[in-house]
């Protein structure tokens, strides 16, 4: 079972792949991630539409308190991580590998799409700490999705910079998901 990383953070000991008890790396790897930030990104848009790419797996991990959500929609399951050795919350989407019963003619045929899958293309990276200042998590983005635009989509930060509410949602999403 091809299972996106828990938590939606990427460091050494949740593969990058999600590929949980032996799977192999699937088409949801994230290649380019990159930290997000107002000066390089500033004109980025995004797509909030989801890809065929982001819902081509058959589970995915999900955190408890999106459970009644969930389990109005989908089969929830644990499965035994081999990194940690916890037992993690996982939504079944197919039986077959990369089969998904709940994507169908480019649309989600359900209420509620799991975190994991809405979170795309975003990610949490690892900031090793430094003189001081303890590790933290930046919010990071791939720049290889076919979500990622310059002339289409939702803007990431405004003309002065800052975030937009688009973003802030998604950072959001995405604070959700590692607490």
């Amino acid at each position: 079972i091809n299972v996106s990383p828990l938590l939606g953070f990427h460091q050494s000991s949740v593969p990058l792949s999600g590929g949980y008890n032996g799977a192999k790396p699937e088409k949801v790897l994230m290649t380019q991630l990159i930290v997000l930030n107002s000066q390089d990104h500033l004109n980025l848009r995004v797509s909030p539409s989801l890809t065929s790419q982001t819902a081509g797996m058959n589970a995915v991990s999900v955190i408890p308190h999106e459970l009644p959500r969930l389990l109005a929609h989908y089969p929830v399951f644990f499965l035994k991580s081999q990194e940690s050795g916890r037992f993690e919350p996982v939504a079944l989407l197919g039986f077959e590998v990369g089969e998904n019963l709940f994507y169908a003619n480019g649309r989600w045929d359900v209420d509620y799409v799991p975190l994991q899958i809405q979170r795309h293309p975003f990610s949490l990276v690892q900031r090793p700490p430094t003189a001081g200042v303890p590790a933290s998590l930046d919010l990071a983005i791939d720049m290889d999705s076919p979500q990622i635009s310059s002339t289409e989509g939702e803007r990431l930060f405004a003309d002065d910079g800052k975030a937009t509410k688009f973003l802030e949602d998604r950072a959001s999403m995405m604070q959700a998901l590692v607490t």
